[in-house]
């Protein structure tokens, strides 16, 4: 602690001015450290936990300069150190017949510090590279190849704590293994070496929670425990990386979806189709409308009415497939953009919908259903627009017929 408070205004000093009087403080503190008998390992981690005294009140953007920058006084530090060793070194040597324990000693000493710099370099490079990932997929992705430049490994997993349940989401993986789950402990933060499969898990923990755990199967077939610190700290890098692409997954999400139904909103509903037609993608677009829903809300109530969009939004949701969109339109009306079906496989999907709508239990004295207006482009020669237009014709057709029925656009696209 007192080393501490002694080294923190010097290195606080550097980093706000760079000044020539703190590079002569810190050779001069480099020559006690040697007097005192602090060896090179305790100098790097004095300096790390100046370091990061700092840096918990610096802006996250300046981290990685910051962390550059105080290299070279730790350099500085880490020379006068070196001069005084040698000093001392030659002054022992002149009073003993041998020189080669010492040698030995400095050797050792030597290499320490070159670890200890080359761990430093390691974690400010994951540093920058966790810095420009904000997609959550991108994210994961980063996180078990750039491992590999610390433990080489045969396969890895990315596993993502659900909250709630505690269940593991699959995120990333590299290799051909399947990677056991089982026998996690997500209660320990600690590194584990499962010898019995061959599995490390390196737990992710964030705000003293589990966020994600990384397995791998390290090429070595053993612990690697001389990386556990060096993989601690970098779990941490990586907790904090993943953390912060969950939140910019999450307002993304909330950018592009409807808040009542969970469904996308009709931005993004549109921009996804034309990016479809403009790959001339078989599309199917389908417009449904709620019937009565003035006179349900009348009746029922404006909250069950909500109950009722949430209700369809969710069938919705049930009754397609992944590479299928949906979306609210407006009001009580929804859109559905169907992929590689002909307008007879899409009349099925939709009148599976209307049948289920109408099955739908809201808890009321009153059925409510739904009419649907289905137009193709079968080869993605149409607009977004036209399509729209067709479907909202044939929706006006079905409502038209009596409603609760499913009508298909006749007209050719032009």
């Amino acid at each position: 602690m007192e080393l501490l408070e002694k080294y923190y205004p010097i290195l606080q000093d550097y980093l706000a001015q760079q000044s020539e009087t703190a590079l002569y403080q810190a050779s001069l503190f480099g020559r006690k450290l040697m007097e005192r008998g602090i060896g090179p390992e305790e100098i790097v981690e004095l300096h790390g936990q100046a370091l990061q005294k700092i840096l918990a009140q610096t802006q996250p953007v300046k981290i990685p300069g910051r962390t550059l920058e105080s290299f070279n006084l730790l350099l500085e530090l880490i020379m006068a150190y070196s001069l005084a060793y040698q000093e001392y070194m030659a002054h022992k040597s002149r009073e003993m017949d041998s020189l080669e324990l010492y040698t030995k000693k400095l050797e050792a000493a030597n290499n320490a510090l070159q670890q200890k710099v080359s761990d430093l370099n390691t974690i400010n490079e994951f540093a920058s590279a966790f810095s420009s990932a904000l997609r959550l997929k991108d994210t994961a992705k980063l996180i078990v190849t750039k491992l590999s430049e610390v433990i080489p490994y045969k396969s890895s997993a990315l596993y993502l704590c659900q909250p709630g349940n505690g269940r593991l989401k699959k995120l990333a993986t590299t290799g051909t293994e399947h990677l056991i789950r089982l026998g996690i402990d997500q209660n320990s933060k600690e590194i584990h070496w499962r010898r019995q499969h061959g599995i490390l898990t390196i737990p992710l923990w964030m705000d003293n929670k589990p966020l994600a755990y990384l397995l791998l199967t390290p090429t070595a077939g053993k612990a690697c425990e001389e990386l556990w610190d060096l993989l601690a700290i970098i779990a941490k890098q990586a907790a904090f990386a993943l953390a912060r692409a969950l939140m910019h997954e999450e307002i993304w999400l909330q950018s592009i979806t409807d808040s009542k139904t969970g469904l996308y909103n009709l931005h993004y509903f549109q921009r996804e189709c034309e990016k479809a037609l403009a790959q001339n993608k078989k599309l199917t677009l389908l417009m449904l409308d709620l019937d009565d829903f003035k006179s349900f809300n009348d009746r029922f109530g404006h909250l069950k009415g909500d109950e009722a969009l949430a209700s369809l939004g969710k069938l919705l949701k049930e009754t397609i497939r992944k590479k299928d969109f949906a979306a609210r339109y407006g009001g009580e009306e929804f859109l559905l953009a169907l992929f590689d079906l002909d307008s007879s496989q899409a009349q099925k999907v939709a009148e599976r919908i209307r049948k289920s709508m109408s099955q739908l239990d809201l808890n009321v004295s009153e059925e409510l259903t739904i009419s649907i207006g289905i137009a193709a482009a079968p080869k993605g020669d149409a607009t977004f627009e036209q399509l729209l237009a067709q479907a909202d014709r044939a929706l006006y057709l079905a409502k038209d017929q009596g409603k609760n029925r499913v009508c298909c656009a006749i007209e050719r696209l032009e």
